[in-house]
């Protein structure tokens, strides 16, 4: 019984430790964008700084579905295309250019690179 019981746990590790905590939240954010709605958030993606897309996706194959408007005040087109962590508060009314983003993210602060 605690052999199985160890095995149970250490296979629970695994999942864990396999799943990206920042992924997580980012998905969460997707399915409950309400939830999150003027809070501080940390989430890691795919950035883009282009002509009318300045925004984090959940990956490379996302849409703005998935996706969340970055408002900062200095371009990082350093940064285009690629994965990025970072902090901010997420405004869910504020959806970006023509309104098809799942939401902003304001104050912005890039912690990952």
């Amino acid at each position: 019984m605690k052999l199985q019981l160890m095995g149970q746990m250490i296979c629970l590790l695994l999942v864990v430790q396999s799943c990206s905590f920042d992924n997580l939240n980012f998905t969460r954010i997707i399915e409950s964008p309400d939830k999150f709605d003027g809070k501080e958030i940390e989430i890691s993606g795919i950035y883009y700084d282009q002509f009318e897309n300045i925004a984090i996706y959940l990956n490379r194959n996302s849409g703005t579905g998935e996706a969340m408007w970055v408002d900062m005040l200095d371009a990082r087109v350093d940064l285009n295309g690629k994965r990025i962590k970072l902090k901010g508060r997420f405004n869910r009314n504020d959806k970006g250019h023509l309104r098809q983003y799942l939401g902003t993210i304001k104050e912005v602060k890039v912690i990952e690179n």
